[in-house]
This record gives C-alpha cells, structure tokens and sequence, in this order.
C-alpha cells in the first residue's frame, strides 16, 4: 500500500457500494480519510491499519474520523457507507 501522508484528497467522496463489506479483503481504494454513513444509521464493524478490530455506532449522515482498511460485513448495519478519499 502507498505512503498517506494525509495532505488532502486525493480522490472524491465516494460511496463504497461496489465493495460489500466482508471479511477476506481490504478495501478496493485503500485507506479513506474519513467514513460517513448514509440514510440508515447503525452499527460498524471494521479493522484498522494495525488490525484492530473496532466497533461504532454511526447516526444517518454522520461524518466518522475512522480511517478503516477493511470494513466487516458481520456486524455492520449502515448503509450505505461512503468514503471520503
């Protein structure tokens, strides 16, 4: 994975709906800036770049600091998630 070095975008926000969440992979566009969860509020289960395992519970709308590697589909509620890379 390349260096983030976390000076700004790089990519759009976008939606991580071609990605289902699961267990066997990262995710596509590697490591987004933020997470935000879109109109169904709820729980998230993902995994950060040190492989711990996190749990939060998102509002519809809300804008997370999490910067997750992999996002679990056991566990997780929101939908969808969107990605701020």
């Amino acid at each position: 994975m390349g260096e983030d070095l976390f000076r700004g975008p790089k990519r759009a926000f976008e939606p991580i709906r071609d990605h289902r969440p699961q267990h066997a992979a990262d995710l596509p566009l590697g490591v987004p800036k933020f997470i935000a969860a879109g109109a169904t509020g709820g729980e998230v289960r993902m995994a950060d770049k040190q492989g711990r395992i996190i749990m939060a519970h998102l509002e519809p709308g809300q804008v997370s600091p999490f910067r997750p590697v992999r996002i679990y589909s056991t566990g997780t509620t929101v939908t969808p998630i969107n990605a701020g890379y």
